[in-house]
């Protein structure tokens, strides 16, 4: 799995940092089946290898939704604390 904005979780985020660990198993199979379906055949018209790229493509989409419900999660919090933090107003370091 490529590295993203989830990588860079606040420590507060403990709960998204799980739900993306509960996802990466399946995107990481997928991945491996994806990667098997699109080696080279030699074979040509092979209508066997043709279904099984067309369902690793299906299966890449369907993974791919709760990645983005994720990825939305993330980008929901990150708003909500950038507004509470404009709210709030700049701080002054008191020395």
């Amino acid at each position: 799995m490529s590295p993203g904005f989830w990588t860079h979780l606040p420590p507060g985020a403990g709960d998204l940092r799980q739900q993306l660990g509960q996802l990466r198993p399946t995107i990481e199979k997928v991945n491996g089946e994806v990667r098997g379906a699109l080696k080279p055949s030699p074979k040509k018209n092979d209508w066997d290898r043709e279904l099984q790229v067309k369902i690793a493509l299906i299966e890449v989409g369907l993974a791919e939704i709760p990645v983005a419900v994720h990825g939305d999660k993330i980008l929901t919090r990150a708003e909500k604390v950038k507004e509470g933090s404009e709210k709030r107003g700049p701080r002054t370091i008191r020395g």
